[in-house]
């Protein structure tokens, strides 16, 4: 390893990490860890220098993320056949690699609810996800087998259902407003899958 590291770093041995099995063990080991779950790995790698990122960028594309890739010369994003999604972003001013590493959502059949907040937009495309909270102040879950286009069509949908007021839609994304200050995000995350954040107008 390069390049000098930052105080409150610690070593990082991989083997600790949950999802080590579905990225390839980096040679830095410098790490600031965030989160470690069998659902998500998030940490700051310090004191690395460009060539070793690169280096890192590789290995992943050879470890079979391909799908959906997005790649520059500091940053690097892409799923696997298996749905796992990696990111990693490179800052050569600090030698600082922000590295996210997360499984795919667990889905199954949906019960889309029709009552409560998520009865309150339109009923999604496809009957395939999760709905991770369902409550009075709030509404999440996550949508697959929903491409691109599907995306665009139901945050049209969405609009045109009320979610006009402060809306927002740019190639991935659409947030809006309806006329009581429900807020509504539409997001596609990649790889066929959306996610829907509804949160209940403040009293």
């Amino acid at each position: 390893m390069s390049g000098n590291t930052r105080p409150g770093y610690e070593t990082l041995d991989w083997n600790t990490v949950e999802l080590s099995s579905q990225a390839p063990a980096p040679d830095f080991n410098k790490a600031d860890v965030w989160e470690n779950s069998t659902e998500s790995f998030m940490a700051d790698f310090s004191g690395l220098s460009k060539e070793e990122f690169e280096r890192y960028a590789s290995a992943c594309e050879q470890d079979g993320y391909t799908i959906e890739r997005q790649k520059d010369s500091t940053m690097f994003r892409a799923f696997n056949e298996a749905g796992y999604n990696i990111s990693l972003n490179y800052y050569e001013d600090e030698q600082t690699l922000y590295y996210t590493l997360n499984a795919p959502v667990q889905m199954s059949t949906l019960n889309w609810p029709s009552t409560g907040l998520g009865a309150g937009i339109p009923v999604p495309p496809s009957g395939y996800g999760r709905i991770t909270a369902d409550s009075q102040y709030a509404f999440n879950a996550y949508i697959g087998n929903m491409s691109l286009e599907d995306f665009d069509s139901y945050a049209q949908q969405c609009r045109e259902a009320g979610f006009d007021h402060n809306y927002y839609k740019y190639e991935d994304v659409f947030s809006g407003e309806d006329e009581k200050g429900n807020m509504l995000s539409v997001t596609y995350n990649g790889n066929h899958v959306v996610a829907i954040d509804l949160y209940a107008a403040e009293n």
